[in-house]
């Protein structure tokens, strides 16, 4: 197994983002094709932003994934499927 930092979500930029489209948060939870719930504990960072959502989220905002998620996030142990 490989360390790896995992990405974390770009808060500030999330939020201006919203404000400025007026985007509700109950309908990027459904294009995630979460819960509100779950998808308010991905944001707040009480539940991990798993790979496929962090792509989902960025896909309906428009926005680069690179630029909506950081680099800054927790060390995690990542398979080696080489």
């Amino acid at each position: 197994m490989n360390k790896s930092v995992e990405p974390v979500l770009n808060k500030m930029l999330y939020n201006q983002c919203l404000g400025l489209r007026g985007l509700k948060k109950k309908w990027l939870a459904e294009q995630l094709g979460v819960s509100c719930g779950h998808f308010t504990n991905m944001v707040s960072g009480r539940a991990r932003f798993q790979p496929q959502y962090r792509q989902r989220l960025a896909t309906a905002l428009s926005m680069p994934i690179n630029t909506l998620f950081i680099a800054a996030g927790r060390e995690v142990e990542i398979e080696n499927y080489a």
